[in-house]
């Protein structure tokens, strides 16, 4: 499937949405950003303080080839990752949320890589090293002055960190997120952080005409010590999100936004030192009065610093918005 399919099926679905309800679909796209290396980093999420219940499940997978040395580092990045999760929210009048998610990664040989290169060819985007490795390996290696910090060859799914947040809205565009991760994740397969993270951040969100809106967020974090004391993390790293959304009827919203962090560790490697931005393009579909359907594609900006290219969908039923 070419990459203009996919753009051509996101547009049929949206197009073709049912109900043409009311809805509130400005909301920004949660897409994580999926490599052994960045997941342990999570990004605060953004979400309604309305006095409602919302339950949310998500489907999210990535695919990433990259083999780089420098200086007495090198490492190897060749895998697909898959994350599952489920989030549940509750709003508190209608100014408080709180939210917990609890999620189950995996990495895995890479069964999307021909898709991925046929994907580049056709647009005319750099493969990277994908026309010097053979397709479908698992590799996730580090190594620092021919010490080994990780050598994983098989695929591994554990529980990662749970993911808690209290927001807070201040008025109609601004709102203030804290939120903290749980070291539940399995650490020694690259699955979790040692340690807890923290983080805040704030967002805002404002019409600018009666179909569009656009959105934004900025925030930092205090980053929980790496599984390896090899791979060195940084002390602390921000985050921002920038993007808007276009209503083309009561039930159904195009959104095109970016995302990008700094560096989240101390290397010379682009997967590890280099400050990351995304493109995350897709929408939003209302399938009835209490269920909202996400669907997108991500892109990587800064190559090597994130995946190639990422897929995303999530459900959400929630009990009832004001």
């Amino acid at each position: 499937m070419s990459k203009l399919k996919i753009y051509q099926l996101l547009v049929g679905i949206v197009v073709g949405a049912p109900g043409l309800l009311h809805a509130d679909l400005r909301d920004s796209l949660d897409v994580p950003e999926l490599t052994p290396f960045s997941q342990i980093y999570p990004a605060h999420r953004s979400f309604d303080a309305t006095d409602a219940w919302q339950i949310a499940l998500q489907y999210d997978l990535a695919n990433t080839q990259i083999y780089e040395t420098k200086a007495d580092e090198s490492m190897a990045l060749d895998l697909e990752y898959e994350r599952r999760s489920i989030t549940f929210e509750r709003g508190f009048g209608e100014d408080w949320a709180i939210s917990i998610s609890v999620a189950r990664g995996a990495y895995r040989e890479g069964s999307t890589d021909a898709f991925i290169e046929r994907w580049h060819d056709t647009f005319g985007l750099p493969n990277g090293a994908r026309d010097k490795y053979p397709q479908d390996l698992i590799a996730l290696r580090f190594a620092r002055a021919a010490e080994s910090a990780i050598d994983i060859q098989e695929s591994q799914s554990a529980l990662l960190d749970t993911h808690l947040q209290v927001s807070k809205r201040l008025n109609k565009k601004h709102s203030l997120g804290v939120w903290a991760t749980v070291p539940t994740g399995n650490e020694k397969r690259w699955l979790g952080a040692d340690g807890v993270n923290l983080g805040v951040a704030w967002s805002y969100t404002s019409a600018f005409s009666d179909m569009g809106t656009w959105f934004a967020s900025i925030g930092g974090m205090k980053l929980a010590d790496s599984p390896s004391p090899l791979l060195r993390n940084k002390d602390f790293a921000t985050r921002f999100t920038l993007g808007g959304s276009w209503l083309l009827n009561e039930s159904a919203a195009l959104k095109l936004q970016m995302h990008g962090h700094t560096a989240f560790y101390d290397s010379d490697l682009a997967p590890l030192g280099d400050d990351a931005l995304v493109l995350v393009m897709g929408g939003t579909v209302r399938l009835s009065e209490e269920w909202l359907l996400d669907i997108s594609v991500t892109e990587d900006l800064a190559v090597d610093a994130s995946p190639d290219v990422g897929f995303h969908m999530r459900l959400t039923w929630h009990s009832g918005r004001d």
